[in-house]
């Protein structure tokens, strides 16, 4: 399944074919901290066994050309409890285009899982991008005060979370 919106698209993540293209992306010293390694480096045969559990990826690419844009995950879905965890990267690729992928992959994640909500862990340096990506519809539910050791300080963990209502009220696609 494909979903694809004003030149972005988003489809299911294929291991086989997407894995050297996402370590080369999270390898990035731009995009080391901004991954859930907080900028450990692995070598790719670690890497990859990350994906032998991974839940429910997506790629984002553009549409025409079919270049990878980004990538995201929903993990730690609690069915009972009606929530799941996401995490996002992307490479250098225009805001509005980061903000598209995303749109996306909310309206996915809503349409095909039972979660009333999602939760994301971001470094405190990175609030401004994902604030600006998702319209400000997260929430931060709390904050681990210099909890990670990156770019050479201890920093912030920001929780934040996104209801299914919020998103269904501000989606550029439409309610869930």
């Amino acid at each position: 399944m494909t979903d694809e919106l004003r030149g972005v698209r988003i489809r299911p993540f294929q291991v086989d074919q997407d894995l050297g293209w996402l370590y080369e992306l999270i390898d990035l010293p731009a995009n080391r901290d901004q991954w859930h390694h907080h900028g450990r480096r692995f070598s790719f045969e670690a890497f990859s066994h990350q994906f032998d559990w991974v839940g429910d990826g997506h790629l984002v690419s553009e549409s025409r050309s079919g270049e990878p844009l980004g990538y995201h995950q929903c993990y730690s879905l609690d069915t009972v409890n009606g929530h799941a965890a996401i995490a996002v990267v992307y490479g250098a690729c225009p805001p509005v285009q980061r903000g598209l992928g995303i749109d996306l992959f909310l309206h996915y994640v809503f349409r095909v899982h039972p979660v009333r909500k999602l939760y994301a862990e971001v470094i405190d340096f990175n609030m401004d991008a994902i604030g600006s990506a998702v319209h400000g519809l997260f929430v931060e539910e709390g904050r681990l005060r210099d909890h990670v050791f990156c770019r050479g300080a201890y920093r912030d963990v920001v929780h934040l979370s996104l209801s299914r209502q919020a998103y269904a009220s501000a989606s550029l696609i439409g309610g869930t």
